[in-house]
């Protein structure tokens, strides 16, 4: 038995709707880290959004014609407002936006509701790649360790030493 792939989850058919209607995007959580090597299992797809409200319609739209749903009877467009988000981080316990399938195979997305310091930026260095014809816009992986230290996990302290071990690989490679 190999390393689990996220294709295998069902998100390329998420990714690629998602690419389809322009929805400028990055993947992180467990689906970014197996994409970078790392071996683990997986059940949502975690993602972080430019938060404009042109791109959260387009997003939007693509979840609703897949067949899901906001877990939260609030719109997503309301991620384009701090104040919104201060609410429904502060008043209302809220992490993430989540998307649900209420149908098999019950899929989750998770929009993060506290966006990156500077999307642009961290997008500029995304890592782009390739499974299935589809092209996914990856978290890089400094980027993706600085995410999860702050999250006290077990499981993203893990991924954070798998992570660090296959930066020191492609550094190795790199130098010689």
């Amino acid at each position: 038995m190999g390393v689990p792939r996220p294709g295998s989850s069902g998100s390329l058919d998420i990714l690629r709707r998602l690419n389809q209607a322009g929805v400028k995007y990055l993947v992180l959580g467990g689906v970014a880290a197996i994409y970078h090597g790392v071996p683990r299992a997986i059940c949502d797809l975690d993602l972080s959004m430019w938060l404009a409200p042109d791109n959260l319609k387009r997003l939007s739209a693509a979840m609703k014609a897949m067949g899901f749903t906001p877990k939260a009877p609030v719109p997503v467009t309301g991620l384009a407002s701090a104040q919104t988000r201060r609410e429904w981080t502060r008043r209302k316990g809220m992490p993430v936006f989540a998307f649900e399938e209420l149908k098999p195979p019950f899929r989750l997305v998770d929009i993060m509701i506290t966006p990156l310091p500077s999307f642009h930026q961290v997008y500029k260095r995304r890592v782009e790649v390739r499974d299935e014809r589809v092209t996914i816009s990856l978290m890089s992986i400094p980027q993706l360790i600085r995410t999860k230290m702050g999250t006290g996990r077990p499981k993203d302290q893990e991924d954070i030493q798998y992570l660090r071990f296959i930066q020191s690989v492609h550094r190795r490679r790199k130098a010689s």
